[in-house]
């Protein structure tokens, strides 16, 4: 336990073998709850599966609600409610990631809408093929998509972890990508403030900025694992600065 009373990452189920430095404060005291809670790491946890309420069925998908919600942990199954077509069952891989989930999301405007965030009564989603259930999609199974984003235990998207902000970053971009090509694929939602490439490992990447927050969840939630230029981009909140 560090002075500050947060427990240290590498403590933490989960996520064994982490250091705190250059995670988002906010992450490092949700990490910490969670380990003096007992936290448990695993699919089927108590609390790993979140009730999301207030949605807009008109613009929300199963795979739109992983676009989202991935930037917090791994995603095993997502079903939105027959009954409730406004609201969505997401199991995460444990309840560490779902607090985490929680906690940076709800209240977020999505589609003109606040979401509501909380844990469900049910311990997981039952029924659900990778293919979705039906025509519609209404249900999703994730635990093998190759799009999660915490598979190896020791990714460096732990350090990425924010809250929602009008800041996007881009990777997986063809060397030959331009700024209005960027443009032109994200300005439907909104439009746009700034943009930066930059260069990681000699890999192209980007900063694009919205001049709202909805705006930038928005464009998230539709386009992470899009095509531009037959490249199929990645997409995720960014605690940078442009």
């Amino acid at each position: 336990m560090s002075g500050s009373g947060v427990a240290n990452v590498g403590a933490v189920s989960g996520v064994s073998g982490f250091q705190s430095f250059g995670m988002d404060p906010q992450f490092q005291q949700i990490l910490g709850q969670q380990y003096m809670m007992g936290g448990q790491s695993g699919a089927g946890s108590d609390k790993s599966v979140l009730l999301v309420s207030n949605l807009n069925p008109q613009k929300i998908t199963c795979d739109m609600l992983f676009n989202l919600f991935s930037n917090y942990g791994n995603i095993i199954r997502i079903k939105i409610l027959h009954s409730k077509p406004d609201h969505s069952l997401i199991q995460m891989s444990d309840n560490v990631q779902s607090t985490t989930a929680m906690n940076y999301l709800k209240g977020l405007i999505l589609f003109g809408k606040a979401m509501e965030i909380n844990y469900s009564k049910h311990s997981y989603i039952a029924n659900v093929s990778d293919q979705g259930d039906g025509a519609d999609f209404n249900s999703k199974d994730f635990s093998n998509s190759p799009l999660n984003r915490f598979i190896r235990v020791d990714s460096k998207n732990y350090k990425h972890i924010c809250a929602p902000s009008n800041l996007l970053h881009l990777s997986n971009l063809s060397p030959t990508v331009t700024s209005q090509s960027i443009t032109e694929h994200f300005e439907p939602f909104g439009k746009i403030a700034g943009m930066k490439f930059f260069e990681t490992n000699g890999k192209r990447q980007c900063l694009v900025q919205f001049y709202t927050v909805q705006a930038a969840a928005e464009a998230l939630c539709s386009l992470h694992n899009s095509p531009i230029e037959g490249q199929r981009i990645r997409v995720s909140f960014s605690k940078n600065t442009l």
